[in-house]
Parts: C-alpha cells; sequence; structure tokens
C-alpha cells in the first residue's frame, strides 16, 4: 500500500495505481477496507479535547502587540512596579479569556453542524455498490461520481462522461475543469492533470468512476492545510 507522496496523482496510470494499491476496478473487498479502515484510524494523532483548548487558549497571546504587553509587565514586575504591571496582567489575561471563550463555542458549534451534515458517497465494495460515508473512504476504494458529489480523496479517474469539476478551494479558478480518463499521453502534462481529481473539489457536471488513491492528510488538500498551519 506504499505510494509516493511526493508525486502528483497523475504522474502514474490507472493500472499501476491499481497494482500498489493492491485493489481493482471494482474497488476493494470489505474485509479489506475494514482492515485498512481501522489502521489508518490507529495512525490519526487526535489531540484529547482539553489540550486542544489549552492550545486555543495559548493562541490569544499570539497577537504581537499582547507579546509586546508581556514583555512590558515582566519588565516592570522586575523593576518592582508590582501595581501597574498586576493591572495589565489582569486585563491581557481577561482578554485572552474572553477570546478563548468566544472561539471554543464557534468551535464547538462548527463541530455540532459537521455531525448533523454527513456527506455520503458511492462506493464499490465486493462487488456491491453502496452508499458510505465520506470518512470512512479508504485508499484502493472504487467510488462513483455525479453532479453535487464532493470528492472524499483524490482519485485517478477509471472511466469519465462531460465531467466538470470545481476546483475554486484548490487553485482559485472559478469556471469547472473538464476532466478526462483517458487523455493524450502527447499532450503533456497539462492533459494528464484532467485524468485526476482532488479532496476538497466537487462535481459540476457529469458522471465518472475513480479509484481513491489518497486520503486524508496525504491529499493535494491535506498538503495545502499543512503548508498553511490551519
Amino acid at each position: 500500500m506504499k505510494t509516493t507522496r511526493d508525486e502528483p496523482v497523475w504522474h502514474d496510470s490507472v493500472s499501476v495505481w491499481i497494482e500498489r494499491l493492491h485493489s481493482t476496478r471494482q474497488g476493494l473487498q470489505q474485509p479489506d477496507a475494514v482492515e485498512r479502515l481501522r489502521m489508518r484510524r490507529q495512525q490519526e494523532r487526535v489531540l484529547p479535547e482539553w489540550w486542544r483548548a489549552v492550545l486555543l487558549f495559548l493562541r490569544q497571546f499570539k497577537n504581537p502587540l499582547v507579546l509586546l504587553l508581556a514583555v512590558a509587565v515582566a519588565l516592570a514586575m522586575a523593576l518592582g512596579d508590582y501595581t501597574n504591571s498586576l493591572i495589565v496582567l489582569g486585563i491581557l489575561l481577561l482578554t485572552g479569556t474572553l477570546g478563548f471563550v468566544q472561539e471554543y463555542k464557534a468551535d464547538r458549534a462548527v463541530k455540532e453542524l459537521r455531525a448533523l451534515v454527513k456527506t455520503w458517497v458511492w462506493v464499490c465494495r465486493g462487488g456491491n455498490w453502496q452508499k458510505l460515508r465520506q470518512e470512512d473512504i479508504v485508499e484502493g476504494d472504487c467510488i462513483r461520481l455525479s453532479a453535487g458529489d464532493i470528492l472524499p480523496g483524490d482519485c485517478i479517474l477509471l472511466e469519465a462522461r462531460d465531467l466538470h469539476v470545481n476546483e475554486a478551494a484548490l487553485s482559485g479558478e472559478s469556471f469547472p475543469v473538464e476532466k478526462d480518463a483517458n487523455p493524450a499521453a502527447e499532450a503533456g502534462e497539462e492533459a494528464a492533470r484532467k485524468a485526476a481529481v482532488f479532496q476538497g473539489s466537487n462535481v459540476v457536471s457529469g458522471t465518472a468512476e475513480a479509484l481513491v488513491v489518497r486520503c486524508g492528510p496525504d491529499t493535494k488538500l491535506g498538503q495545502i492545510t499543512r503548508e498553511l498551519g490551519v
């Protein structure tokens, strides 16, 4: 199941990806998919809720002005001006606490909304098509796409019919991008890229079947998120 994470998805053909992921054009068998999902979740590092709250609180003091005031407080205390330094310190802590409470409530509200809105994907498991939650998709799954669907991972197209995908979240391109499962080999890199679709994009029109080759942090969207420190 090892993949070359630094290489673009479209650099390898469908047959290479199928062999590398030990999959087929009909997707995975159910036991194999379940085992892959279990292994992926074991590898995911999920911070405890209390530690996430601590990091969120500390993030309130990353502002350069706040750091400057904190240094001023430390210098004032070192010079013996405890009254003024304690007043400023209290204001800083109060401001940070209020910001933390607001962001924490907003974060909880977003999580509750995400729990209510589930994204489902048509997946072929053991030769049978079924609907699964997006978070249950694994590398090697064969999925079916149609207008309105959100990509659950980076995929290589198996077949496509008049497929157009919105990639604005990744490239900033406002117009839908045409995709092709069999781009002309002599057309170069740009044409080869048409055979790949990416997590974070959605289908505008057409239908397709695709092989999921990367999920979660290994996707193009995951790389962008890490670079931005989100």
